[in-house]
C-alpha cells in the first residue's frame, strides 16, 4: 500500500517541479529586459518611476512589487512567497528549500538579508536584479535610483557649465587728464606773456617757427601736446628759475612729462645756435661794431668784449673739486664775447668752475681764428686775467703815466658791457643765477641750457626787449690775474696803442 501511495506522490511532485521550472523561466525572461536595461528608459517606465521616487516608504508595497517582477506562481507548500523567485538564476535542484535563501538574497531580500545588501548598492558599473527597488532604502539622493538616465544627463550639463566662458579683454584708453584749465597762448595779452615768459609774443613765434617740425607731434593720437605748449613750458622754466613741478603745473602737464619735453626742446634749439649766435659776416657789420664800441669809451678798433661768468650747478660726486670756483661754490665757467649792444657773438661752455679764464680761451675756436688771421684787424678787450695778446688788450696793473691811466679808463668803460650782459642774461633767465638755485642736471645738460639761453637772449634783443638788470644779483666772480699769460708781442702792440691814441 505504501508503494502505491508513494509513486503517485513522486510523480505529482516531479510534474509540479517541471511546471515550476517552466513558469520561473518565463518569469526570468520578463524580468531581464526590465532589470538590466540602463539605456532604454522609455519601456516599463510607468512601473519603475513610482518605485524609484519612493524614499520615505521603502518597506510598504514591496511585497506587492517583488512578486510582479520575479514570482509567477508558487507550486509548492511552505515555500517562501518572495525570496526564492526574485534573484534565482540557476536550475532548481533537490534541497532547494535550503539553497534558495542564499542565491539571490544579497541583491533582492529587503527584509531578511538587508544588512548584506547595503555594501553592494553603491555600485554604478554593475547593475543587478532588484537594484531599482533596493537603492531607495539606503536614503540615497533622488538621482541615484534612475541608474543610467539620471546619471548621464547631469554629467552632460556639468560639462557645459564647468569650463568658464572666456571674456574678451577690452582696453579702454583714458583721455589725457589736465590738472586744470590752462589758457591758450592766444588768450593771453601781451603784458601777461611778458610777465610769464622771458620773450615777447613775436619773439616766441619766431623761435617756434625754427623748431615747429621738431616739436609738433606727428600724430593726433592720445591727445599729444602741441609744440607751442612744449616751448612755452620750457621758456617759463628758463625764465623763472623755479622747479620743474611749478612750470609743469602752469602748463597743465605732469613733472615727468615736462622732464622729457625739456630735453626735446633743448635738442631742437641747439642746431640753430650758429644762426642766432655768430660774428658779423661783412666788413660793414664789423665797422659798425667798432664804431659803437668807440662811442662808449673812445677805445679804437674794438671787435668785442670778452669775459667769463659762472653758472651754479650740482657737481658730479666723482669730480666735485673740479667744479669748485674761487668762492668755494660749484659752477661751470662760461666764456662769452659780446658787442656794445649786449648781443652775444660767441659762447664757450662746459668747463668746470676751477678752470682759469685764459685756459678756456686757448681751448676755444676763437683763439684759433685770431691766431690764424681769420678775424679782421682789431682786438678784443678783456680783464687782467687773460694776459695781453696782440689781438687781446688787457688793462695795465700799475699805470704810471697819464696816457696809461687814460688807457685803463677807456678800457674799463668798454669792457664794462660784459658785466651788463651777464646781469641782463641772468635777470632774463633766472635759471642761470644763484638766486634761482643750482641746476640739478649733468654738466653737459647745463651747458646746453646755457647755450640755449644765449640764443634766446639774442632773439629778445632783435625784438627790442629791454635788458633789465636785477639789482639783487650776486656779483660776478673775478678771475685770477694771469700775468704769466702775457705775450711780449702783445705788450708791444698795447704800448703802441697807448702812444698813438691816449697821449
Amino acid at each position: 500500500m505504501e508503494e502505491d501511495i508513494v509513486v503517485p506522490v513522486l510523480c505529482a511532485v516531479i510534474y509540479a517541479l517541471e511546471q515550476w521550472e517552466e513558469e520561473s523561466q518565463e518569469g526570468r525572461d520578463q524580468e531581464e529586459p526590465q532589470q538590466g536595461r540602463l539605456e532604454e528608459p522609455q519601456e516599463g517606465r510607468d512601473q519603475e518611476e513610482p518605485q524609484q521616487g519612493r524614499l520615505e516608504e521603502p518597506q510598504e508595497g514591496r511585497h506587492q512589487e517583488e512578486p510582479q517582477q520575479g514570482r509567477l506562481e508558487e507550486p509548492q507548500e511552505g515555500r517562501d512567497q518572495e525570496e526564492p523567485q526574485q534573484g534565482r538564476l540557476e536550475e532548481p535542484q533537490e534541497g532547494r528549500d535550503q539553497e534558495e535563501p542564499q542565491e539571490g538574497r544579497d541583491q533582492e531580500e529587503p527584509q531578511e538579508g538587508r544588512e548584506q545588501e547595503e555594501p553592494q548598492q553603491g555600485r554604478l558599473e554593475e547593475p543587478q536584479e532588484g537594484r531599482d527597488q533596493e537603492e531607495p532604502q539606503e536614503g540615497r539622493d533622488q538621482e541615484e535610483p534612475q541608474e543610467g538616465r539620471d546619471q548621464e544627463e547631469p554629467q552632460e550639463g556639468r560639462e557645459q557649465e564647468e569650463p568658464p566662458v572666456p571674456v574678451p579683454r577690452v582696453r579702454i584708453r583714458r583721455s589725457r587728464q589736465f590738472w586744470r584749465a590752462v589758457p591758450s597762448f592766444g588768450e593771453l595779452s601781451d603784458d601777461e606773456v611778458l610777465r610769464m615768459y622771458p620773450l615777447s609774443r613775436a619773439a616766441i613765434l619766431q623761435v617756434f617757427d625754427l623748431v615747429r617740425w621738431d616739436l609738433d607731434p606727428v600724430t593726433a593720437r592720445s591727445q599729444a601736446l602741441p609744440g607751442i605748449c612744449k616751448l612755452l613750458a620750457v621758456l617759463h622754466f628758463l625764465g623763472s628759475g623755479s622747479f620743474q613741478q611749478v612750470s609743469a603745473h602752469l602748463a597743465g602737464m605732469s613733472q615727468p612729462t615736462f622732464s622729457r619735453i625739456l630735453t626735446q626742446v633743448l635738442r631742437a634749439l641747439l642746431p640753430h645756435s650758429q644762426r642766432l649766435i655768430s660774428f658779423p659776416s661783412t666788413e660793414a657789420e664789423w665797422t659798425g661794431v667798432k664804431q659803437d664800441f668807440y662811442l662808449i669809451g673812445r677805445f679804437p678798433n674794438c671787435l668785442g668784449a670778452i669775459d667769463c661768468t659762472h653758472v651754479p650747478l650740482t657737481p658730479p660726486r666723482a669730480h666735485r673739486e673740479r667744479y669748485r670756483n674761487r668762492e668755494r661754490s660749484h659752477s661751470i665757467n662760461v666764456q662769452v664775447v659780446c658787442d656794445s649792444h649786449l648781443r652775444i657773438m660767441s659762447v664757450r661752455s662746459g668747463f668746470p668752475g676751477s678752470v682759469h679764464d685764459a685756459h678756456i680761451l686757448r681751448q676755444s675756436a676763437l683763439y684759433e681764428r685770431f691766431t690764424q688771421g681769420e678775424m679782421p684787424r682789431g682786438w678784443l678787450v678783456g680783464d687782467a686775467g687773460y694776459g695781453v695778446l696782440p689781438w687781446l688788450m688787457t688793462p695795465i696793473r700799475f699805470p704810471r703815466t697819464p696816457a696809461q691811466r687814460r688807457y685803463n679808463r677807456a678800457h674799463r668803460k668798454t669792457h664794462k658791457v660784459t658785466q651788463r650782459l651777464f646781469g641782463a642774461l641772468k635777470s632774463r633767465f633766472r635759471c642761470l643765477s644763484v638766486n634761482g638755485g643750482a641746476l640739478l642736471y649733468s654738466p653737459i645738460k647745463v651747458s646746453e641750457i646755457i647755450i640755449v639761453c644765449a640764443m634766446l637772449h639774442n632773439v629778445a634783443l632783435q625784438h627790442g626787449l629791454p635788458a633789465d638788470i636785477d639789482d639783487h644779483l650776486e656779483p660776478e666772480i673775478e678771475g685770477y690775474v694771469g700775468r704769466r699769460w702775457d705775450n711780449r708781442q702783445g705788450r708791444r702792440v698795447r704800448n703802441q696803442l697807448i702812444a698813438s691814441r691816449f697821449r
